[in-house]
């Protein structure tokens, strides 16, 4: 019985895992429901690396040849076994201005699980912010979101300009004085007018996708626009 007891034990610490590869510019930092750390603070000079998790491990992945948007470049890879249910924030840091994409997997006994990717853009030292919910009741369910605030919309806009994602700087100042607006709307509690403001913006984007708007920007534009629509209503 004790060695039974003891293979299930393995098998569930097998399957309740958070793992996340990070490919692009930037580190991160995980942080589970006890409040434990695990990841790395590229910009700290006191204390750049946390291994407070237990069963967790961080470090450098191989690189993605195959991906056109990221040439080169090597993953940040975490993982955590025996995970326990609560929510874990992820905050992901740049190192320099650049793109990244997130992947996020959530796994539980008995074999199950979901999958999440993010596309997003970053400049040095900022710190872009995830809520993850992870459950080992296979009833409740796995989630993981981007937490979108007006003003990540905008470094948003900006980032992407910098980056050349954004062709022109007609398309620019469109943007940003679309999100601009739509900012004031909503303080000034025009919540309608503001979400149309939004959904212009939106349009906009589709729009001009594969034409001024680079295609990678689009999908991080609109999430961010549709999230605060979310927030909105």
């Amino acid at each position: 019985m004790t060695i039974l007891l003891s293979v299930l034990a393995n098998a569930q610490s097998h399957y309740n895992k958070v793992a996340i590869i990070l490919e692009g510019t930037g580190e991160y930092i995980v942080r589970d429901p006890l409040g434990r750390k695990s990841g790395a603070d590229p910009l700290s000079k006191q204390q750049r690396y946390f291994d407070e998790i237990p069963e967790a491990f961080y470090g450098t992945g191989g690189v993605d040849s195959e991906n056109p948007e990221m040439p080169g470049l090597v993953t940040k890879e975490f993982e955590v076994e025996n995970a326990i249910s609560g929510t874990y924030e992820l905050h992901v840091i740049g190192t320099s201005s650049g793109k990244f994409e997130l992947d996020i997997y959530l796994t539980r006994h008995p074999a199950s699980g979901s999958t999440f990717g993010f596309n997003g853009v970053v400049s040095r030292g900022q710190s872009i912010n995830f809520a993850i919910a992870y459950h080992r009741d296979t009833t409740k369910a796995l989630s993981a979101e981007r937490k979108v605030n007006p003003e990540l919309l905008l470094q948003d806009i900006h980032n992407c300009y910098t980056l050349n994602l954004l062709k022109t700087k007609g398309i620019y100042t469109s943007l940003r004085q679309k999100a601009q607006n739509a900012i004031d709307q909503q303080k000034m509690g025009q919540k309608k007018a503001a979400m149309n403001t939004l959904q212009a913006f939106i349009s906009e984007i589709r729009a001009q996708k594969n034409k001024g708007v680079d295609p990678f920007a689009a999908s991080i534009l609109i999430e961010d626009a549709e999230a605060l629509i979310k927030q909105w209503s």
